[in-house]
């Protein structure tokens, strides 16, 4: 249940974010910006405070580091943000897909052996979701004034989505591995 309420909050913050206008929506980069701006000045001027001293704020600012130099390279704050925000969607739609259906897909055939195909329906299923997620998001662009239909950020969703759901899936299979390695089930 608690993924499931991750996948509707996830679900109505989209919502929220594609319904501002164009307006805000540039307003809230610029102020996102800013703080990125601010978080890579104290790490390049040795400002940031140690590992040992504060480990959540030093892996904070050097998360704003990474951002204000993949900006310097022509991935703005608001393009990063597509990525992050479908990335989170995509891990929590593959964890919902593996919490509801990770039972059926280690029923065991006639032969005693995991059906491997019914790992690779739920990857499918999880991958179909964030893509119809991705286009309800584009799609719903048309009807917000000054928005509009953006083919680069299906892309950039999709490169958020594809890689968060394939690493959920990756440490559940190897997660799976082992334990059947452990238990001899």
């Amino acid at each position: 249940m608690l993924f499931l309420g991750m996948l509707v909050f996830g679900f109505m913050t989209i919502y929220f974010l594609t319904e501002q206008s164009a307006v805000d929506t540039s307003a809230l980069s610029s102020s996102v910006g800013g703080l990125v701006e601010k978080g890579a000045w104290l790490v390049e001027t040795g400002q940031s405070p140690s590992f040992v001293d504060d480990p959540v704020k030093w892996a904070g600012e050097r998360v704003l580091l990474l951002s204000y130099k993949f900006s310097n390279h022509g991935l703005s704050v608001r393009q990063q943000a597509h990525v992050v925000e479908f990335a989170l969607l995509g891990g929590v739609v593959a964890l919902n897909v593996l919490a509801w259906g990770s039972g059926w897909a280690h029923r065991r055939g006639q032969s005693g052996r995991i059906r491997v195909w019914r790992t690779w329906l739920m990857y499918a299923l999880s991958m179909l979701v964030c893509a119809a997620a991705s286009f309800a998001d584009q799609y719903h662009k048309l009807y917000v004034p000054g928005r509009h239909f953006d083919k680069l950020d299906l892309f950039l969703d999709a490169s958020g989505y594809i890689a968060a759901v394939t690493c959920v899936f990756i440490a559940w299979s190897i997660g799976s591995a082992i334990y059947r390695l452990i238990f001899r089930k």
